[in-house]
């Protein structure tokens, strides 16, 4: 792991403001990425005990050192946060090409706070974050959501999005990525074990949040 440098995306929605830093070795080297990563940094520098779905709880999707890579299976990414239907730990892994497209971009991970006043998207690229209005695409299915992000910022942009379950903040809701026009479309919405489905789409929600963006070919 040595020379690895983890970059962190902080997005704090109701101050509509971006941050990116680097998390130091000696985290990487214990957490590496992905959800352990995710573990580490709800635990150590979120809010304690918050409501999930309050706007100070966190909400992040990190990649891993082999996202990217020619590694087998390592086009994923995971997404994590406290549970609404436990309160503790939720987590979902998630295939696709949004991870490897997010490191291209250069960034390694995204942590959301806040809630913003409308709903909104995160416009991420190699020049730089842009959170943009969305307000056009409520009530639309994730599909009809993806085709339209696309054609405002770029056709091959990668989508990770809610439906109308999320918006209605049901807890079955799932977190959609590359679809309609990926190879197929990929979901985060796996709970604590296996056994209940978290909410990722819910506190997405609740955040008034999506996330695209286009990283370099």
């Amino acid at each position: 792991m040595e020379g690895y440098k983890f970059r962190l995306l902080d997005v704090d929605l109701t101050k509509g403001e971006t941050d990116t830093h680097s998390i130091g070795s000696e985290t990487i080297q214990q957490f590496i990425g992905g959800s352990g990563l995710a573990a580490w940094l709800l635990w150590s520098e979120g809010p304690e005990d918050p409501d999930p779905l309050a706007p100070e709880a966190h909400l992040l999707s990190l990649t891993g050192p082999l996202t990217g890579t020619p590694a087998s299976s390592s086009g994923r990414h995971g997404v994590a946060g406290r549970s609404p239907l436990t309160g503790f730990w939720g987590e979902a892994n998630v295939g696709g090409t949004w991870g490897v497209m997010l490191r291209r971009a250069g960034v390694d991970g995204v942590r959301v706070s806040g809630k913003a006043k409308g709903p909104v998207y995160l416009w991420i690229t190699e020049d730089g974050v842009e959170i943009r209005d969305a307000s056009h695409m409520m009530g639309k299915d994730t599909f009809q959501t993806q085709t339209i992000l696309q054609g405002e910022t770029h056709p091959k942009a990668v989508v990770s999005c809610i439906g109308p379950a999320g918006e209605n903040g049901a807890n079955l809701a799932c977190v959609m990525t590359d679809g309609p026009h990926g190879p197929r479309t990929m979901r985060s919405g796996r709970g604590d074990g296996g056994q209940e489905s978290e909410s990722n789409g819910g506190v997405w929600q609740e955040k008034n949040s999506h996330s695209t963006q286009r990283g370099a070919p």
